[in-house]
């Protein structure tokens, strides 16, 4: 019966070990997002002001951005400037305006992900805290 124990014993805390790695290799996962989260959130504080700066310079608001043409913004601003000049700049905040769509996605993405890290490294305490308990009332 006390080699049964053992056994059972051993077996009990090599779960409870495995689960416990799990648990740390989640936990990582975790940190490893929030690393990513903050490197795209880096990314949205350098695009915003080049974005908000390009539309200032076109004197347009950033809904324009998508439907505006650029012949329309050079009539609007007198001539001023060419239409060559108006296209690029309206480019580059287009394009800019689609990396921070593209970030903010993958921040609510990553949200996400690390909610469901969050709920199975909790299911992983809860079964290791089982486990404990199962060792506990065998005498391990």
């Amino acid at each position: 019966m006390a080699n049964d124990n053992y056994s059972e014993c051993s077996r009990l805390r090599r779960i409870e070990k495995a689960l416990l790695a799990r648990s740390d290799e989640l936990a990582a996962e975790s940190r490893k997002h929030d690393a990513q989260i903050s490197d795209l959130e880096n990314k949205i504080k350098q695009y915003r002001p080049k974005l908000l700066d390009i539309i200032s310079d076109l004197g347009i608001s950033a809904h324009d951005i998508i439907g505006i043409a650029a012949e329309t913004i050079v009539k609007r601003l007198g001539g001023v400037v060419t239409v060559v000049y108006v296209a690029m700049k309206l480019r580059d905040a287009r394009d800019l305006q689609k990396q921070i769509e593209s970030a903010e996605g993958m921040i609510e993405e990553i949200k996400r992900w690390k909610i469901d890290i969050a709920y199975r490294i909790k299911d992983l305490h809860s079964e290791r805290e089982s486990y404990i308990k199962d060792q506990e009332a065998l005498g391990c």
